[in-house]
């Protein structure tokens, strides 16, 4: 099937993040995921005014064939801040 435009559908995975709890210009503590897993452990850590950096570091694609490939994101990095 298509979605609007004709392209066919495709379904994104991420295969791999990195997560870093940083307080000013410092990284107090990290973790590398990959389909899953857990930061309770930065999150007992982090303190108000501190940010979590996320940078993505694996993208897989699956069309609607039903083959996957890996996608070339360039490692973009996300920043939330915590209040």
């Amino acid at each position: 099937s298509s979605c609007k435009g004709g392209f066919p559908n495709l379904i994104f995975r991420i295969t791999e993040i990195v997560v870093s709890l940083a307080r000013a210009n410092r990284r107090i503590d990290g973790v590398t995921l990959q389909g899953g897993g857990s930061i309770a452990n930065l999150a007992q850590q982090a303190q108000p005014g501190d940010r979590y950096v996320i940078e993505i570091k694996g993208c897989q694609r699956k069309s609607f064939r039903g083959s996957v490939e890996n996608i070339n994101l360039g490692n973009p990095i996300r920043t939330i801040n915590l209040y």
